[in-house]
């Protein structure tokens, strides 16, 4: 039995049984149409014997017709030669009454009183198609039997009805095969992806692909494609986080090694506190670096929604993470300067706790790699674009454009700084892709440092899909 949830068998179904109805319909039409017409003929048939044979009649003279009259009622009734199905009778008329037969042909029934015109008659158990004729005193009379006319219209039903029957197969078989080769790239395709192995991230492609399919396979390259990214991606990142916690794990293991020394040694040289301070500074790093790789995670399997919690204030946030960083981070309070150039509030279309993410990522980068007396300048503002943005600059010393170029990727580092985990601008640069923001990163005109401007859609305009997440001046 065939799959009912199969393409081609419901293709095939609804092409089918529409040719065949539509075929089917209008052949009952065109055969009603010429049983009617082979009808009217037959009928014009009679008609046309009955006035020949009063036509004969009636160029005969007054005299030879009444004599052909009187010797046609003194002789026997005469049998015409007629073999065929049309049946033919004279009879004279006296007073619109038969008085007698004079000629028939040999299959003709004896017809009594019959109105002028065509009619159907029965005679005998058998149905007539009868046209009666008068003429003077004589009543001409042609009739077919209706049999006749039935086993014709049987006839020409099923001439017709053979080759339309061999041709209805004929069309079904067509049917299936163009359904068959009309499906045919769909197996091509589903060949080609059931042939990729596993773990292949090279690039997919469809060699002749019907303009119909263009958009299926242009969405599957895609998806692919996003996929290989995501696996070349997720190696990449498997084997910096393998890198970047071996160096602490490393150093815990040593500082570990020296106090089980120190234990078996029964001592308690500088060397065990040092050693314990250090492995609490790598205890710390992995758990910075931890939580930098969860964050990451978060953000990046993320799925934007339309709710009022993708909201937020701008000022308030940015004034929230100022209190939180400005006083307890790298020098205190009077490092960090808070400007506010929004003439009124103005929501962000980004959750708050993504945005204090990554300012706080950003003013702990700016911190880090401005000198220990230097001001961070904190400024939030809108652009004309309706986005918000939130511009940080330092006074460190600044960054190459290939350095600008590579400091979003993960676990980069600039400066050989081991303090880092390598994930804070990464995980800005996430941020602003989920949200579609962008993160722009550029050195200060005529100044050292750096400034990072993270651009953030304000919440009543809609975000534009596919809008570059990071930027370089």
């Amino acid at each position: 039995m065939p799959d009912l949830r199969s393409l081609r068998f419901r293709l095939f179904a609804i092409i089918g049984i529409s040719t065949v109805l539509l075929t089917g319909a209008m052949s009952l039409w065109l055969f009603h149409a010429v049983q009617t017409e082979l009808t009217r003929t037959l009928d014009r048939r009679l008609t046309a014997s009955a006035h020949m044979v009063a036509g004969m009649l009636a160029r005969q003279s007054e005299s030879a017709r009444e004599d052909f009259a009187s010797k046609a009622v003194a002789a026997p009734q005469a049998h015409a030669s007629r073999t065929d199905s049309e049946s033919c009778e004279i009879s004279l008329l006296s007073a619109g009454k038969v008085v007698r037969t004079i000629a028939r042909s040999a299959d003709s029934p004896h017809w009594g009183d019959l109105a002028p015109g065509l009619s159907t008659q029965a005679v005998a158990g058998e149905r007539w198609r009868a046209y009666s004729l008068v003429v003077g005193n004589l009543r001409v009379t042609t009739a077919d039997r209706m049999s006749v006319r039935s086993m014709l219209i049987r006839d020409l039903a099923f001439t017709a009805l053979v080759p339309f029957s061999i041709a209805i197969l004929g069309v079904i078989a067509m049917i299936w095969i163009g359904v068959s080769r009309g499906l045919a790239p769909l197996e091509r395709i589903r060949k080609i992806v059931a042939a990729r192995a596993p773990g292949d991230d090279h690039p997919i492609s469809f060699p002749r692909v019907p303009s119909e399919l263009k958009p299926l396979t242009d969405t599957i390259e895609q998806l692919v494609s996003r996929m290989s990214m995501a696996v070349v991606r997720e190696r990449q990142f498997t084997d910096a986080a393998a890198h970047e916690l071996r160096t602490p794990l490393a150093g815990v293991k040593l500082h570990l090694q020296i106090l089980q020394m120190a234990i078996d040694a029964r001592s308690n040289p500088p060397e065990v506190g040092t050693s314990l301070d250090l492995a609490q500074s790598d205890v710390r790093r992995m758990q910075h670096v931890l939580d930098q790789l969860l964050w990451l995670a978060r953000v990046e399997t993320s799925v934007g929604s339309s709710t009022t919690e993708d909201r937020c204030d701008a000022q308030m946030t940015a004034a929230s993470v100022f209190d939180e960083l400005g006083g307890s981070a790298r020098g205190g309070l009077h490092r960090v300067t808070l400007n506010s150039m929004l003439a009124q509030p103005l929501d962000a279309a980004i959750p708050e706790l993504l945005l204090a993410t990554a300012l706080r990522n950003l003013l702990n980068n700016a911190l880090r790699y401005s000198p220990e007396t230097a001001p961070v300048v904190f400024t939030v503002s809108s652009d004309d674009a309706c986005a918000v943005a939130f511009s940080i600059e330092d006074n460190g010393p600044g960054m190459s454009d290939a350095q600008i170029a590579d400091a979003p990727r993960r676990f980069w580092r600039g400066h050989n700084d081991s303090e880092g985990s390598g994930l804070g601008l990464a995980i800005v640069a996430a941020i602003a892709q989920r949200v579609h923001g962008r993160l722009v990163l550029s050195n200060r005109p005529g100044h050292s440092g750096l400034r990072a401007t993270l651009h953030v859609p304000c919440a009543a305009e809609i975000p534009i899909t596919g809008a570059s997440c990071f930027a370089n001046d």
